[in-house]
């Protein structure tokens, strides 16, 4: 009996020396030049180069370069010899999403099935689901905006008594009691197609779905939908009055409204966009630090609703498929390439649910990580993927329906024409 465990026991070792000598095997097999080219430069840029640092790290024998490209990424892919001979790139979505399944279609672009087990180990489904083209795995998400949220001054809201909402009808009793107190408390601008497209799409999100919110992407539903028309009134009993300025502040700029928010003295309370207030915050001498400030995210129907998030992303395609270029994609899915990029680039955040909060230096920003990482739903800008033609009409309509100069019809038949729709 004895002499058979002794058996079993020096049968597991050697099958457990035997996979370890695999791996290295494997691992030591791994040798070449790999060329990465993206969006990014300067300290961002410098920061991506450290994330591959750990790559090399882990497989001596391989040397990867980034080259940031001139102009658009997907541009380059497609016309640029140059940039054709890399064999990972990183595309900026949705601007690069047409262009992604296009190449994907074409042969351009190589499945990366291979790295769905480590995208469903690290990553909320809605994250897979945004890389995938024809039901295969095409992109890996690495970073990600989140515009579904509200900035505000930490101890100037508590000094009123009022806590962060978590639903829509919360919001309007907050939004109240700040204008009780005869404060303001909303800071939103038009001018810079930011705010205002961006607080109607999360609204109609929240109110209609994430079906219908499809379908108004797709074209598959007109912009003079019931579901957009009821969403417009809601939209201007939420949004129309409490507005720092009144309706006259929605031709300044987005910048302008940050500094109302973020500058010294205050003069509003909630400034919307999430992610888009961080390089005016970040960018300008005049604003207040991060640290005083916090985010609520763009209350739901109700508590209970799931939670939704709209944001851009950059996702890794593949190119050319080898087995250097696999393990990169492999590489770049783990918490420790993604812990690395939060750590040295600006202003990033990783949907990577396995990213330690205290990877980012600032409390604001692990608000904004954990509702990407949490997200129940992540869906792109309706404004961006239809177009720079919608998105400016849509912010300027918007302006016009909240100072009463248009009505709802005049804002859905002017998007009708700007989408290409048929009356």
């Amino acid at each position: 009996m004895r002499s058979r465990w002794f058996l079993a026991a020096a049968l597991a070792v050697v099958a457990i020396l035997a996979a370890l000598g695999a791996r290295a095997t494997h691992a030591s097999a791994l040798a070449g030049q790999l060329t990465v080219t993206g969006p990014w430069q300067g300290k961002n840029a410098a920061a991506f180069g450290q994330v591959l640092a750990g790559f090399e790290k882990q497989n001596p024998g391989v040397t990867v370069t980034y080259k940031p490209a001139t102009g658009d990424v997907a541009t380059a892919l497609q016309q640029s010899a140059g940039a054709q001979q890399a064999q990972l790139a990183v595309l900026t979505l949705p601007t690069d999403l047409k262009a992604m399944t296009t190449m994907a279609h074409s042969g351009a672009l190589r499945p990366i099935d291979f790295a769905a087990s480590a995208v469903d180990k690290n990553y909320a489904f809605t994250w897979k689901r945004s890389g995938v083209v024809d039901g295969k795995l095409t992109g890996l998400v690495f970073d990600a905006t989140n515009t579904s949220a509200f900035w505000y001054d930490t101890k100037a809201l508590a000094s009123l008594g009022l806590q962060a909402p978590n639903s829509l009808s919360g919001l309007k009793q907050m939004v109240g009691r700040i204008k009780a107190h005869g404060l303001t408390p909303y800071a939103v601008s038009g001018h810079d197609q930011v705010a205002l497209p961006n607080l109607f799409e999360n609204l109609y999100l929240a109110l209609q779905g994430n079906s219908r919110y499809d379908k108004l992407v797709s074209g598959q539903l007109r912009w003079s939908d019931p579901s957009v028309t009821s969403t417009l009134r809601v939209f201007k009993q939420m949004f129309g009055t409490g507005l720092s300025g009144g309706t006259a502040s929605l031709g300044s700029s987005y910048s302008t409204a940050v500094k109302k928010v973020f500058g010294s003295p205050m003069k509003a309370y909630l400034v919307p966009g999430g992610s888009d207030v961080l390089p005016v915050v970040t960018g300008s001498p005049v604003m207040r630090p991060l640290s005083q400030f916090s985010t609520f995210a763009f209350p739901r129907t109700s508590a209970k609703a799931p939670p939704r998030v709209i944001g851009s992303a950059h996702a890794v395609v593949m190119t050319k498929d080898t087995p250097e270029a696999r393990a990169l994609v492999d590489y770049l899915a783990t918490p420790e390439a993604a812990t690395t990029w939060v750590q040295q680039a600006t202003n990033v955040l990783s949907p990577n649910r396995k990213v330690a909060a205290d990877a980012y230096a600032e409390t604001a920003l692990r608000g904004l990580a954990q509702s990407l990482t949490t997200a129940n739903v992540f869906r792109y800008s309706a404004a961006d993927v239809q177009g720079a033609k919608v998105k400016k009409v849509l912010s300027l309509q918007l302006t016009r329906y909240l100072q009463g100069k248009d009505t709802i019809g005049d804002v859905t038949s002017r998007l009708m024409i700007a989408a290409g729709e048929q009356y």
